[in-house]
């Protein structure tokens, strides 16, 4: 936990283990985003603003922003602009990338 009492939130990729930090405040997955830039900006699967990650009343929400390739979350696409609470061992696949939620 850190000093806001919030728990920290990491997607940890499937293929390769590599862990992505995302910040309290949340941000921007994408090849233009601001969460893990060098990690996804030479994924062409990936849309420029592919999803949004966020803190709200109490949980992170995960928001898929209009991406082509689409976001699914434990399997089941998300609709664009609706947001959906993320919650340990979560599923998130972001067109061909696959990220297990979890919190420390």
């Amino acid at each position: 936990m850190n000093t806001s009492g919030l728990q920290e939130l990491l997607l940890k990729n499937l293929k390769d283990n590599e862990l992505i930090e995302i910040p309290e405040i949340g941000g921007i997955i994408g090849r233009n985003g601001d969460i893990g830039t060098n990690y996804f900006s030479t994924n062409p699967y990936i849309s420029r603003k592919h999803i949004k990650i966020y803190y709200l009343r109490g949980s992170y929400v995960i928001e898929d922003l209009g991406s082509i390739n689409g976001t699914k979350l434990n399997g089941l696409k998300l609709y664009p602009n609706t947001c959906v609470p993320l919650h340990g061992g979560d599923v998130i696949s972001l067109a061909n990338m696959n990220f297990e939620v979890k919190y420390r």
